[in-house]
This record gives structure tokens, sequence and C-alpha cells, in this order.
């Protein structure tokens, strides 16, 4: 929908204007039997270009290949190293919350939605300070932005306010580039984060692809964040650990033996489960910006995780003499989606799967 919405001030050039309450029942059509039908379309394209045997049946109104690749987390979100839902509650700054603003609960969206959005992205996110990098700036030009909405919802400004709130707000020159449109395919429009489109003279945009962008950009300051980086493998691995506890298996506390390092290890009916937790950032955006680029990446990163799994299984021993088991089993799991055909790769997404795949 935002994909079409980028694209609408240079495509719509007719002179019938759309009736605001019909509006709806003509747009959602070409999302549905266009839109996501070509994106899905360039997932199949790297799925051909990854699998050699890959085959698409094509029946009248719909295809399937026979290899799938399941870009969404388990949310329909996009992946991320650490998402605001996985911060744990005892690492959100509680005071940055204290400032959060009573909603009109009359309301579905507002300005004061927003603006409580930006706080609740400073206070998850507060260990890796990230009210000290450039979204301080940018959470200020949103706040900015907000105070112009009318109906609490529409934002439009005229293009001397843009840039005056710009300049106020000590925005860099590569920030200000992020905020506004200038895509021309919609292999660009589906990847694109920006809150504003240009129509005629002014700068148009809404609280929700505020919010929305906002997150985006929260997500590449905090990725340029070595500690984050660093972190977020240790949340993902206690991750793992609560979704495999659920399912049944007993975490140990095993983390090094013979100065060997292990990620996470379970074990259930005598087995013992030695998990590999990769945390390993995927660009979604390459799969229609530059599929070859995706390709490549995609296999990179299937070969690393092959011989990962080699490597465990030359120190299998070491767990073996650990437990007194005799039965080992090794398993990646991925955070971000990896088209494989390896049987012991799995994404995280999938993670409900496990018992059932590996512990039969």
């Amino acid at each position: 929908m935002v994909a079409l919405l980028y694209l609408m001030p240079r495509s719509c050039i007719g002179i019938e204007s759309v009736e605001p309450l019909d509006a709806l029942n003509v747009l959602l059509p070409i999302v549905e039997h266009s839109c996501i039908g070509l994106t899905t379309l360039y997932r199949h394209l790297v799925l051909l270009r990854i699998h050699d045997d890959y085959e698409l049946t094509v029946g009248q109104q719909t295809f399937k290949g026979n290899y799938s690749l399941n870009t969404l987390d388990e949310s329909f979100l996009e992946p991320e190293r650490v998402g605001i839902t996985e911060v744990s509650h005892d690492q959100v700054d509680a005071t940055v919350l204290k400032h959060r603003m009573k909603l009109d609960s009359g309301r579905v969206f507002s300005s004061t939605e927003l603006c409580n959005d930006l706080l609740a992205m400073e206070a998850a996110y507060a260990e890796f300070k990230l009210g000290e990098t450039e979204f301080s700036a940018m959470a200020r030009f949103v706040v900015a932005c907000s105070r112009h909405a009318r109906d609490q919802f529409h934002i439009e400004l005229e293009a001397s306010t843009f840039k005056s709130l710009i300049v106020l707000c000590k925005l860099s020159s590569a920030a200000e580039q992020r905020l506004l449109y200038a895509g021309a395919s919609y292999a660009e429009a589906i990847n694109s984060f920006a809150p504003f489109i240009l129509v005629g003279s002014n700068y148009v945009t809404t609280v929700t692809l505020l919010s929305r962008f906002a997150y985006s950009y929260k997500t590449s300051c905090l990725n340029k964040i070595k500690r984050f980086q660093v972190r977020s493998g240790f949340i993902f691995e206690q991750r793992v650990k609560d979704a495999l506890e659920q399912q049944g298996f007993i975490i140990t506390d095993v983390k090094r033996i013979e100065r060997k390092e292990f990620d996470v290890v379970v074990t259930k009916d005598s087995v013992i489960y030695n998990v590999q937790c990769k945390n390993n950032l995927v660009e979604l955006r390459r799969i229609e910006e530059n599929p070859t680029l995706f390709v490549r990446y995609n296999q990179r990163l299937d070969r690393y995780y092959a011989n990962a799994l080699r490597k465990e299984e030359g120190r299998e021993g070491l767990l073996k003499e650990r437990f007194g088991s005799e039965v080992v089993k090794h398993v990646v799991l991925s955070k971000f989606p990896v088209a494989t055909k390896n049987p012991r790769i799995l994404a995280f997404r999938e993670i409900s799967q496990f018992g059932e795949r590996f512990a039969r």
C-alpha cells in the first residue's frame, strides 16, 4: 500500500478524481492482484537462481514454486537484530516513559501516539544510548512535524516550513535525504521508508508514515553501534532458550568446555541438541533491488552455516563426555531468512517446528 502511495504522484496523471469513499475499492485490487504478485515473483526469481532444480507451477490464477523463502518474522514484520518487543523489561528506561502523554481513546491514530512511540524506542534501547545517536535529532524533527498535523493524522508542509524544521532540528544532509521519496521504480518503492512525498510544491505525510520511518531510522542508528551488534547475539540466544524451553527441552548451563564455546545446548530424552544461533544481518531489500547480490550473499551464508555444522560435529565428543550421551544433534538457527536445502538449518521464525523436525 505504501509503495503504491509513493508511485501515485507520478502515475496518476488523469483528470478524473476518485471519491475518498471509493479509494480503497479502487486501490486495494491493484495491491492484491499486481503489487503482491510482483513482490512474490521477485522472491521466486532469487529462488530460481539459488536452486538448480527449482520449478514454478502456474495455474489460472496462482503460481507456486517447489521452494519457498519466508522473509518476514513470526509477527509478519521484517526481521531485525533486536526488535522492540524482544527487549527485556528490566532493560527499559522507565524514567523516559514517564514523559508519555495521555492518548485520546476516541482516536485510532494521533500525533500524541507518534510522540509516545518515539519515547518508547528511546526507552527500550536506552542500554545502547539510542538518544545520543542521530536518532535524537530525527526524533525532534518528527515531533516538530507532528505539531502541524490536522485532524491528528494528516500533515502537509510548505517547502519553506519543511526546510526550516530541518535546520531547526539540525538534521544532517544524509538524514534529510531519507525523508523524501525520490525513487522511480517499484523495486525502490517497495523498499523505501521515506515518510514524505512531494505533491505539487508541498511535502505530505501522515503520523503513521512518520512512525514507520522513525522505527526504521532507529534500526539504522543501532546497527552502527558495535556493542549493539554484539549484545544482539546474546539476546537472540536467550530468545532461542525461552522458545525451546516452552517445547519441553531442558536448557543446560553449558557455555564453554575445554575453552571451546557453545551457543545453546539443550537436552531431551537423552539426546543432546547443540544449537548454533546465527544473527547475520540479511538485507531483504536486495531481493528486488539487486537479486544477484542477494543470491551471492545467501549462498555464502549457506556455506558458512554448513561449515559451522561440520565444525560442531568435529567436537561433539566434548558434549558426549560431559553429558554421558552418545546422541548429539547439531542445528543452526538463523535469525534472518536463508534459502537452503540443508535440513539442519532452521529460520527462527519456524522455531515452533524445532521439536517436530529434530526430536522425532
